[in-house]
């Protein structure tokens, strides 16, 4: 075998081998591009489910908001009772009374009129630091139109702090979720912030 004749065979051999580490990495390559892919198209799909997830939640939640009717009073039935909130009390918020005067006695009752822009709901709970907070509505009643309202009691040291609740509900077919809302201390303010 001549020099020129044994450069030509390892030319060959190394141009195979040389061929098939090129293919091999391509074929590399192109698994990686794939997975990316793949994974790219699970997160995708993943986060559209999420959305879904998000709109049904809205959709299927009641969604409170402070009320913009200035109702002249608003009534609660508690231990066989009714009581009613006149707005013209200190304690009643509403769109003509933004906060509670600062010398309200502490542990009075604050009332928060509420409407609710979303769906109803058959089971309501609420988890916050406000003291003895509830949710209530207006008993069937002649002067009465079932309007909500949230009732806390009042703590002036907590005067115009953020309190966040937690309210769990479940809807009339059985859809259950947690909201997170927003309200300040003796304030008119009323805001969801969870789902956004």
């Amino acid at each position: 075998m001549t020099f020129l004749e044994y450069s030509f065979d390892s030319a060959i051999k190394f141009g195979g081998w040389a061929l098939s580490a090129i293919l091999g990495l391509y074929t590399l390559y192109r698994n990686h591009i794939s997975d990316r892919r793949i994974k790219r198209a699970e997160l995708a799909q993943k986060s559209a489910e999420d959305r879904l997830r998000e709109v049904e939640s809205r959709g299927k939640a009641p969604y409170l908001v402070p009320s913009s009717e200035l109702s002249p009073q608003l009534y609660e039935e508690e231990d066989g009772q009714i009581h009613m909130w006149s707005v013209r009390n200190g304690n009643v918020l509403s769109v003509a009374r933004k906060k509670i005067p600062a010398e309200t006695d502490d542990g009075r009752q604050i009332i928060l009129p509420l409407e609710n822009h979303g769906a109803t709901a058959r089971r309501i709970r609420i988890e916050t630091s406000l003291k003895c907070c509830v949710l209530r509505q207006e008993p069937k009643l002649d002067s009465a139109r079932g309007r909500i309202f949230l009732k806390y009691q009042y703590e002036r040291e907590l005067l115009g702090k953020p309190a966040e609740l937690k309210i769990s509900f479940e809807s009339q077919d059985g859809y259950q979720n947690i909201h997170t809302y927003r309200t300040v201390h003796g304030e008119f303010v009323f805001e969801r912030v969870d789902p956004s």
